[in-house]
């Protein structure tokens, strides 16, 4: 049995993320050749685990579920085909890339990379809950068509907040990178406790960079405070966390706090990096910026005096653990790692 892409579906958390328009899967292992003294190539061998980047480009329809997704997060999930006739599916990923492209007049489109540690492919499931009442795991989590809507912004409904004020932008791109170390345990009672070939543990490499790069129109650009933002004379004021709001332009016409938020975005200890003002005959004059902000361990205190550690992406804000309980449940304390 054959199925085409238009009966494709992707799933996280059980999960389908609406708007994929492509998800592409790159699964493998680096081979080293084995070499002797005095005798030279002898063999081949694989020098780590199967490791795999699957990703996912889509529209932006509604919110951005995996904006939510904590840096620490495990996620589940794969590719439901035929409306749930065939799964395959991966049993442990991080979100490692998110990059979102947002302007006046297009659909967003959002690209995220997914590093996948554990097993993957068919046989696997791609939705892992349970759904009484339901004639499949597929009915009780399918997304109607009626419920994915998609915006178009317009003129006012992208906005930048920078040092407390709101500048209304034409357009945007972010993009936020993890670097990232998996930990595999070699150790054969540790072996026996691991499952589908997944990692011990996942470490983040700090600090995480985000870029940012947008464009606003001239009248709306104040360049004295821009200047500011990058005069090492004012280093203490040049770091600042950036928010970028898409609301609903329906809403538009309602004060700021009755406006319906579509997805918000944000850049921590920003500092603006380029400034390029463009200007055409019979064409807007608008200026183009870009920020680059640094992220640190939010389980360790920060170099800056007087100031908490970064949160995590996401919702999580204690660092690489909710609760006591699930820190005492780890794999790292039961190894001694804590």
């Amino acid at each position: 049995m054959s199925f085409s892409s238009y009966e494709q579906e992707f799933v996280i958390n059980d999960q389908i993320i609406s708007g994929v328009s492509s998800v592409s899967l790159n699964y493998g292992s680096s081979v080293e050749p084995l070499y002797l003294a005095g005798i030279g190539y002898i063999d081949s061998f694989i020098n780590g685990p199967v490791e795999g980047d699957l990703s996912i480009t889509r529209y932006m329809l509604g919110p951005d579920i995996l904006a939510n997704m904590r840096d620490n997060q495990d996620l589940t999930g794969g590719f439901v085909l035929g409306e749930g006739v065939l799964e395959a599916g991966f049993t442990k990923g991080r979100v490692v890339s998110r990059r979102v492209a947002c302007n006046i007049g297009d659909i967003p489109t959002i690209d995220n990379t997914i590093r996948v540690y554990g097993n993957f492919g068919g046989g696997i499931p791609a939705i892992t809950g349970s759904y009484p009442g339901y004639n499949s795991s597929y009915e009780g989590i399918k997304v109607e068509k009626e419920d994915r809507n998609y915006t178009i912004p317009t003129q006012g409904s992208i906005v930048v907040q920078i040092g407390g004020n709101d500048y209304d932008i034409l357009g945007f791109a972010i993009d936020r990178t993890l670097n990232i170390e998996a930990l595999y345990a070699l150790n054969k009672e540790h072996v026996n406790t691991l499952k589908d070939y997944e990692a011990h543990d996942i470490q983040i490499i700090y600090p995480v960079e985000t870029k940012l790069d947008f464009t606003i129109s001239q009248e709306n650009y104040n360049i004295l405070q821009m200047r500011e933002l990058m005069d090492y004379d004012t280093i203490e004021t040049a770091v600042e966390n950036l928010d970028i709001i898409i609301y609903d332009p329906e809403t538009m016409g309602e004060p700021v706090q009755n406006r319906t938020i579509v997805n918000q975005y944000n850049i921590t200890r920003a500092k603006i990096s380029s400034v390029n003002q463009n200007s055409e005959t019979d064409s807007e004059t608008t200026v183009s910026l870009s920020f680059v902000g640094f992220e640190t361990d939010p389980r360790t205190p920060d170099v800056y005096q007087n100031e908490t550690p970064t949160p995590s992406y996401g919702t999580d804000l204690q660092g690489d653990f909710i609760t006591q309980e699930e820190q005492a449940e780890s794999e790292e304390r039961k190894f001694g790692g804590l």
